[in-house]
């Protein structure tokens, strides 16, 4: 794992970061799941792959 090693992350430290991103995914995939509720399925998903489309334009310049 050489990122590892180039952030000078232990492995303790690791495991915090990917706990960080479960916690948030988990909590995200719940707001989403209440949304779908709230405002329909279809609507939720058209608006995540918006949100993938946007984000993925806005970073393909940099890439460059």
């Amino acid at each position: 794992m050489a990122w590892r090693q180039d952030l000078n992350f232990t492995p303790a430290g690791l495991s915090w970061v990917v706990n960080a991103y479960l916690i948030a995914f988990g909590r995200l995939l719940v707001l989403a799941g209440r949304l779908g509720d709230l405002i329909g399925r279809k609507r939720v998903f058209l608006a995540g792959i918006a949100v993938f489309t946007a984000a993925q334009a806005s970073a393909s310049p940099s890439r460059r």
